[in-house]
């Protein structure tokens, strides 16, 4: 009889694991599929600068490698000013970006912002691969409408992942990165931590690893109190950023509540800084 009653718990205890285990890998089946809906939360109102009240700039169309049309709003540097290419978080578009990108325009510089394919007014569908060509073809449409003039990379939220490689690629300025990530993937761990996520992530924004190619000064701004890319993974990745480097901390706000007194200050002196051209 007791032999009888431990095979049975044995037997019990063999199913209720394949079945736990069946269940666990219909899970990652399922993250593995929808992980793009999981990642990208495009806002794909397309959105003229007229329409939100920004003066100055004017609607571009800008042809990728891959044949998708990314859509920018653009505004040409004031003499002795450089560029500031501004490659936005997720979940918004250009018009969530008004009164950052009117006061880069107010303090002269040159400001080329798009929207990533798939948001806005862009074709196509986002992936890392998608955003890093978005963000060359971004830069090198700057560079030829404002030749010679420098360029700055303001990268946010997700975006900073995409400014950090491309700082690696093309001669950068500087770069401002606003509420970062160490890695996409290591957000997902701290949200799914049942999950292999490394071994399931196809877009995993590897900013650590890239960062240390970039040669020209960084500056990080983070909230430390932001529930969305724990302060954690900025510390993270200015641990791996060579110098020059620089860090702030801004106490008591959430995700990207960042533009705004000392911190805005600051940020529009680096780029002034950065991106100075001798008086012709």
């Amino acid at each position: 009889m007791a032999k009888s009653v431990r095979g049975g718990i044995v037997k019990f205890v063999a199913i209720a694991a394949a079945v736990a285990a069946v269940g666990y890998l219909g899970v990652c089946g399922w993250f593995y599929a929808n992980q793009r809906a999981l990642t990208y939360f495009p806002d794909r109102h397309d959105v003229a600068p007229a329409d939100v009240g920004l003066d100055g700039f004017q609607k571009v169309a800008i042809a990728t490698p891959d044949g998708e049309t990314v859509v920018g709003w653009w505004k040409p540097p004031a003499p002795t000013k450089g560029v500031v290419l501004y490659l936005h978080g997720n979940g918004y578009n250009l018009s969530s970006r008004v009164d950052r990108l009117r006061d880069l325009a107010e303090a002269g510089f040159g400001v080329l912002a798009v929207d990533w394919r798939g948001y806005g007014g862009s074709t196509g569908s986002p992936t890392e691969t998608g955003l890093l060509t978005d963000a060359r073809a971004a830069y090198d449409w700057a560079a030829g409408h404002a030749p010679g003039s420098k360029i700055a990379l303001f990268g946010e939220s997700l975006g900073t992942g995409v400014a950090v490689h491309l700082a690696g690629e093309r001669p950068a300025a500087g770069v401002v990165l606003d509420s970062p990530y160490a890695s996409i993937v290591g957000v997902a761990e701290t949200y799914y931590p049942f999950l292999p996520s490394r071994l399931l992530l196809k877009d995993q924004y590897r900013s650590e690893d890239w960062i240390t190619r970039v040669k020209a000064p960084v500056f990080i701004v983070h909230c430390d109190a932001d529930q969305q890319i724990p302060l954690a993974q900025a510390q993270r990745l200015y641990r791996a950023a060579g110098e020059p480097k620089e860090m702030m901390v801004r106490r008591g706000c959430a995700h990207i509540m960042t533009w705004d007194g000392a911190a805005k200050a600051h940020m529009l002196d680096l780029f002034g800084r950065w991106t100075a051209q001798p008086a012709s």
